[in-house]
């Protein structure tokens, strides 16, 4: 069994013997809040893959022992969807409040914004430290991952990339090692997507897109959806 926890601090991903109960391997996320469901990923030669989606990237793991085999970059903030697989192509929907194309912002690295704005030198900030222009858009809550207070620099990496992520559908060519984003990312879609469902496969993807290409073919706007199409 496959269990993953994406909190804001402590995050991990862990494999527990279905019989025993016991720990096989775990493996630490470097990732923040999260709600989307893995999927097992079974390529033609080598061992089955878990692929999980988390916030920024895209992971895949060795089912064995939990090493991390390949990922992709660039997905939304907290995405919640579960990615599909058709193929050798995984697609997946991430939709965030804020990441929406044109509402991007890109806030200064943590070094400039403790020269600038940490008035106590504790190189940490505090929220009345930081300037307007910087300020989150929600609540300070949400980006203080340890409740203490204030941000150290992992805190405001996250923040920081927060608000320069992109919601996106992506299709995926599965397999590659390392950093496959440049190389397998065939397409993306950015336009009317959701926060929760997952997308579906036919011979295209609800709302729908032809498989090998990002244009759409149909779009049909239900209100008040959030479960998975069958």
């Amino acid at each position: 069994m496959i269990l993953v926890f994406d909190t804001d601090t402590d995050a991990h991903i862990i494999a527990v013997g279905a019989d025993s109960g016991k720990i096989a391997w775990k493996t630490p996320r470097d990732v923040i809040n999260g709600y989307s469901t893995p999927i097992i990923y079974h390529p033609i030669r080598g061992s089955a893959q878990i692929i999980a989606p988390g916030s920024y990237q895209l992971t895949a793991y060795s089912i064995v022992d939990g090493e991390p085999l390949w990922f992709v970059r660039g997905l939304t903030c907290q995405p919640k969807s579960a990615p599909t697989i058709a193929g050798d192509i995984l697609y997946f929907n991430g939709w965030t409040p804020g990441n929406d194309a044109g509402q991007q912002v890109e806030l200064p690295a943590f070094a400039e914004v403790i020269a600038s704005a940490d008035a106590n030198h504790d190189e940490k900030l505090s929220q009345i430290e930081l300037p307007q222009p910087w300020q989150p858009t929600g609540t300070w809550r949400a980006i203080d991952l340890d409740r203490d207070g204030f941000l150290n620099e992992r805190e405001w990496t996250f923040f920081r990339t927060r608000r320069s992520s992109r919601n996106g559908l992506l299709a995926v060519k599965l397999g590659g090692s390392g950093d496959v984003t440049d190389t397998h990312v065939l397409w993306r879609f950015e336009k009317s997507l959701p926060d929760v469902p997952a997308p579906s496969f036919t011979r295209t993807w609800f709302s729908s897109s032809e498989a090998a290409e990002s244009r759409p073919l149909w779009t049909l706007r239900p209100a008040g959806y959030s479960s998975r199409r069958v």
